[in-house]
């Protein structure tokens, strides 16, 4: 004969509050362990001594000689490159006998100096001042950012209206166009951008102006009474009427 035992909320109660105390304690007693050993093992890292390496000094005798510039040359190749090396025909001493030297000897002139170091550069001597007149090779065009100094900027002589495109008038729209325009020094246009981070509606726009700024022609700017190539920057309005 079988007896049933009584089980209900009462028993699944106190059952409930025994193993959360079992598991409240097993945590708490992990948790100890694990900052425990943190703060053991934190100890002992202190503790070790940390080793530094006493510096190396040097005296100057401990360096050895510096490398020779004609290491790995064969002398056949040195004397080809001496034979071949041809020093500037001014402002480089020469020794002379006694009976031959002279109270004065020529030095090298600002021109002769300009010449042999930028052969790219004119300096010109007027009666009052030198002047520096840089000469750009012919067709080399810079970046727009370029710093080109001028004394009288260049002068609108012939202006080419851009047409207006069909597509903007039959649609309604209008713009404003940033053009950047490299003028030679005959004041022809050679090359035109469009600054389209400054412009209205560049997209529909910019093609108009760029053809009508090729067409365009300048008075040269000037520097030190010479005609120099710069940039030149406007803005074009396309308005309908």
């Amino acid at each position: 004969m079988k007896v049933a035992i009584p089980y209900g909320a009462f028993e699944l109660k106190r059952a409930y509050q025994r193993n959360f105390s079992i598991a409240l304690l097993v945590a708490v007693i992990v948790y100890l362990l694990l900052i425990s050993s943190f703060m053991f093992f934190s100890q002992i890292d202190r503790q070790k001594p940390i080793l530094v390496k006493p510096p190396i000094i040097l005296k100057p005798e401990d360096f050895g000689p510096p490398p020779s510039v004609t290491r790995g040359i064969t002398p056949e190749v040195l004397r080809e490159t001496q034979g071949k090396t041809a020093l500037p025909s001014s402002g480089v001493p020469r020794a002379v006998p006694d009976e031959q030297v002279q109270q004065t000897s020529p030095f090298a002139s600002q021109q002769d100096l300009a010449n042999l170091h930028n052969p790219g550069v004119d300096l010109g001597v007027t009666s009052d001042r030198e002047t520096l007149i840089i000469q750009m090779p012919e067709g080399y065009i810079p970046p727009s950012d370029t710093f080109i100094p001028y004394d009288e900027a260049p002068v609108l002589v012939k202006e080419v209206k851009p047409g207006y495109p069909d597509l903007a008038r039959r649609s309604g729209v209008e713009g404003r166009i940033f053009v950047e325009a490299w003028v030679d020094k005959h004041g022809k246009v050679k090359k035109a951008q469009c600054l389209k981070e400054r412009s209205i509606n560049p997209d529909i726009f910019c093609e108009a102006a760029i053809q009508a700024a090729l067409q365009n022609e300048y008075k040269p700017a000037i520097s030190n009474k010479v005609p120099v190539p710069c940039w030149v920057t406007y803005k074009v309005d396309f308005v309908l009427r």
